[in-house]
């Protein structure tokens, strides 16, 4: 209410801006959406395998000990993909197979087994773009706190400051310090380096290479997300809110 002062600044009066806005809102409950299904999505899989390990051996299979053999046959495979006998044995070590029990009967489904999905793709995608909608939101603040209106702030982020690049260097001229610099004093460990991390696997997921995100990054993402929230309220009371005289 504007009749409530501000706990920050103590101004009272007129309406204040939200935050965070209403676009970051949506954002960060559509990556919360898309990471559980996720971790849904993961478990149907584990469970499709078990299933198909049981059907082809003709024996049951708990889910732990199917996805280690699973990812130790990834592992060898990744190292030494000619050695077809070295990874039969591999999979007989760990299923615990018998001598009539034929491992390479099972060697795709191991082989083949992921628990990546699309929704770890989503969730990587949609956070990428949660984060650079709150530093553009920052940057409108911040520029409105050097004197320009509303209005004319947001034009200049749509017109001038398109792309991260800009607009981080535009925050550095604004703040007086870099990005990482201001992130740094927030404690959160690793932020801005995870961002950029991000930022990295989202651009070449865009420009061709869609095994880049996997399960992963979607769990790195979705600790940015939980944290950005914290992280721009921090930005923005450094940066955008007055003090209170005396």
């Amino acid at each position: 209410m504007p009749r409530v002062p501000c706990p920050k600044c103590r101004k009272s009066g007129e309406p204040r801006s939200l935050f965070p806005d209403m676009s970051s809102v949506r954002l960060l409950r559509m990556v919360s959406y898309f990471y559980a299904r996720s971790c849904e999505r993961e478990e149907e899989r584990r469970d499709e395998l078990v299933h198909d390990l049981q059907r082809s051996v003709g024996r049951a299979f708990d889910c732990a000990t199917a996805v280690r053999a699973a990812d130790e046959v990834h592992r060898l495979y990744a190292a030494s993909r000619d050695d077809y006998d070295r990874l039969l044995g591999v999979i007989r070590k760990q299923l615990d197979l018998q001598p009539a029990e034929n491992a390479g009967r099972v060697f795709a489904l191991l082989a083949q087994f992921s628990e990546t999905n699309e929704e770890h793709q989503i969730c990587v995608l949609l956070t990428a773009a949660l984060l650079e909608t709150l530093l553009g939101e920052l940057l409108v603040r911040m520029h409105v706190r050097a004197g320009s209106g509303w209005g004319a702030a947001r034009r200049d982020l749509e017109q001038r400051l398109r792309g991260y690049d800009k607009r981080k260097r535009e925050f550095g001229q604004l703040a007086g310090i870099g990005l990482c610099e201001a992130i740094s004093g927030a404690g959160v460990p690793r932020f801005y380096d995870d961002w950029q991390v991000l930022r990295e696997l989202r651009n070449r997921f865009l420009h061709g290479f869609p095994y880049v995100i996997d399960r992963m990054a979607a769990e790195n993402a979705f600790e940015l997300a939980k944290n950005c929230f914290g992280m721009f309220a921090y930005l923005q009371n450094r940066l955008c809110v007055g003090q209170p005289e005396g």
